[in-house]
């Protein structure tokens, strides 16, 4: 079975659902992304959430998204998918899910971070980073970070969550 988490939130008056997918969901033909979305909007229902369904990928431009056109202009000001990953609360299980749904579910699943702890103690870092293609990567200084107190939040609160995340998945594997 495979867990999807979504962001179930209100904008401007209006309940959505957005599922952070890889930026795959690009590539695909229109009449794969409209099965995507509806096999989507079938599991948000069953999970009993109201709203309109948006899968949200990485574009070349900000985040892109296939929804509804009526909502094109409140998405298109204020949807990003950095917002959308630090809001996810619900979670939809996709017994039987189809196989394109669960590659772009599971491509997102990776945390691509390196030396986040230098930024929590001050500490120089410690990891050394070789990419295998291209990729695009953000270095922060903690000095930014102190001008800027309501990103500093969002960024140790998606610390948090990594670190989280990485010893509930020791504590899983360790054997006594």
């Amino acid at each position: 079975m495979t867990e999807i988490q979504v962001a179930h939130l209100r904008m401007q008056g209006t309940d959505f659902v957005f599922v952070p997918l890889s930026s795959a969901m690009a590539r695909l033909q229109v009449v794969d992304q409209t099965s995507v979305l509806n096999e989507l909007r079938t599991l948000s229902k069953s999970a009993g959430l109201s709203g309109e369904v948006v899968p949200v990928w990485q574009g070349s431009a900000g985040a892109a998204y296939v929804a509804d056109p009526r909502h094109h202009a409140i998405l298109s000001k204020s949807l990003r998918l950095d917002l959308i990953k630090s809001h996810l609360n619900k979670q939809l299980s996709a017994t039987g899910a189809s196989s394109t749904l669960v590659q772009l579910v599971h491509e997102t699943r990776s945390t691509p971070t390196a030396a986040e702890m230098a930024i929590v103690d001050g500490l120089p870092r410690s990891a050394r980073v070789r990419t295998l293609k291209n990729c695009i990567a953000l270095s922060l200084k903690s000095a930014r970070l102190n001008s800027s107190p309501e990103i500093a939040v969002e960024i140790f609160r998606n610390i948090a969550a990594i670190q989280s995340k990485r010893l509930r998945k020791m504590n899983q594997t360790e054997t006594v």
